[in-house]
């Protein structure tokens, strides 16, 4: 028989968590779902309301109280959503990645995330080998798998630090012990926690392995070698409410870039160059139902596939270039540091305040063909991942020396001569250029603040034009500056 919400809000206050009504109408439409599922998705196999509370819902989220959940997050074995979908309503910013290989529950997932309106929730449609087409902080499975078993699959994708968390019945000590050489020689036991759900006699037990700095080497272990498949798997997408549409969408306007991790690259050219030359740095594809992927280079057959619905497809697809797209990493832009001489490194240094998303992506992909040492990116500029800027840089966002620079009103250069582009400035032609340098570059419009422009903050040049010209773009005045400064220190 059906509970109520209130029954259900009882049960977990019982238990020391306490929900509110925006949580307990989750889980209560999330009940809802799965028993009216269950019978023809082979769901669970638990039938009172109580049952179902206490042994899929509180035992997913009660963890929470003895562990700190790392995100992105992966649920292998999520079966009906379990914990990976409890998990995401109790802590909402956590990222999750929740695993199934078996197509009706698939299909039972992908409604019932977009049904609840969850966001930040991914399903994976294949069971997890020892490769991922995305990163992950840790794992986390209810899965009756062996620990040894799922810790040799885990330890390729995941790094020093990462963090694999088992929900056992109270008898898992002994998977421990026999979990083996390789597997102690690659995790640390971090944690072991025995408990009893509050409220019932329901006991539990939690093991946390962290993994240790050892390179995973298959053969160590007794390894399953069709693992090292990497089957092709797509999803389909046909709802603009779809969690993974939104997220495309919110990173073609730039605010999802921190939250997602990724980017979307587009162009025919380009996505071929990047299948060929940087597949390490592809994440999955974005297809129309039209396309037909025969003639993109090898390898694409081993990415995630999202095929959207010819309308979707055309929302993502926001340049019109009529080709699949790429979604590619995004890599952390480290600061960049007032070093002194001794520390410069060998060339050019470029210093760009450029707030186009185009401008930045032009000047990436310029300074990449110069072969500049260094891009500073002053604080204010464009993000050079923004769908603008990856369009206009190409496959040169994957090379691109980027660093994170301070205004450009506080610049300061101490380690090489810093010159700055400035229509008042001496003809670059006549001007002495080192190769040690610095360069920096005004921004649209305004220009140079004046502590750039005066005799101690720097060396103006100037780019020379026709008569009644006053100036050129910014960044053609950069792409001039940096062929003359190449033109004087490499000869071919």
């Amino acid at each position: 028989m059906t509970g109520s919400p209130e029954e259900m809000r009882e049960l977990f206050r019982r238990s020391g968590i306490e929900l509110d009504d925006h949580k307990l109408d989750l889980f209560y439409r999330f009940y809802i779902e799965l028993v009216e599922k269950a019978p023809n998705a082979d769901l669970t196999g638990l039938v009172s309301f109580e049952d179902i509370v206490v042994k899929h819902f509180i035992d997913s989220v009660v963890i929470t109280k003895y562990v700190d959940l790392p995100s992105p997050l992966l649920d292998i074995g999520t079966g009906a959503g379990f914990p990976a979908i409890p998990l995401k309503i109790v802590r909402p910013k956590l990222k999750i990645y929740a695993a199934e290989g078996r197509k009706e529950r698939v299909g039972f997932l992908m409604e019932t995330i977009e049904r609840l309106g969850l966001d930040g929730i991914e399903i994976y449609p294949l069971n997890v080998r020892d490769n991922l087409p995305f990163k992950v902080r840790g794992v986390v499975t209810r899965a009756l798998e062996p620990i040894a078993e799922t810790l040799q699959r885990t330890a390729p994708f995941l790094k020093e630090g990462d963090s694999v968390i088992f929900m056992k019945g109270p008898s898992a000590e002994g998977e421990v012990k026999a979990s083996g050489e390789e597997v102690e020689r690659l995790f640390s036991l971090k944690d072991d926690i025995s408990y009893t759900i509050p409220g019932t006699e329901y006991r539990r037990r939690l093991v946390l392995l962290e993994r240790r700095e050892r390179k995973f080497v298959p053969g160590h272990v007794e390894y399953d070698r069709s693992l090292k498949s990497k089957p092709t798997f797509e999803v389909k997408i046909s709802s603009g409410k779809n969690p993974r549409f939104k997220e495309f969408k919110s990173v073609l306007t730039g605010r999802g870039l921190k939250r997602g991790g990724f980017t979307i690259l587009s162009g025919e050219k380009q996505v071929k160059e990047a299948l060929k030359d940087f597949p390490g740095e592809i994440e999955g594809i974005i297809v129309s139902p039209e396309h037909d992927l025969g003639d993109m280079p090898g390898g694409v057959e081993d990415m995630v596939r999202y095929r959207l619905s010819k309308p979707l497809f055309n929302e993502v697809d926001s340049f019109g270039t009529g080709s699949p797209l790429l979604i590619v990493k995004v890599r952390e832009i480290p600061k960049w540091r007032n070093e002194d001489d001794t520390e410069w490194p060998q060339g050019i240094t470029i210093f760009i305040p450029f707030q186009d998303p185009a401008n930045i992506g032009a000047a990436v992909r310029s300074a990449v063909a110069f072969g500049v040492k260094r891009i500073v990116l002053l604080e204010g500029a464009a993000n050079p991942y923004q769908a603008k800027s990856v369009r206009a840089a190409g496959t040169a966002i994957f090379t691109a020396p980027l660093l994170g620079g301070p205004k450009i009103e506080e610049l300061k250069v101490g380690g090489a001569p810093l010159y700055s582009l400035d229509p008042e400035g001496e003809n670059i032609a006549k001007a002495i250029l080192p190769f040690n340098m610095g360069l920096v570059v005004g921004l649209e419009g305004p220009g140079l603040p004046e502590n750039l422009r005066r005799p101690g903050g720097g060396r103006a040049l100037s780019i020379p034009m026709v008569k009644g010209m006053e100036s050129i773009n910014a960044t053609a005045s950069l792409v001039a500056a940096l062929f003359e400064w190449r033109r004087r220190h490499f000869t071919r």
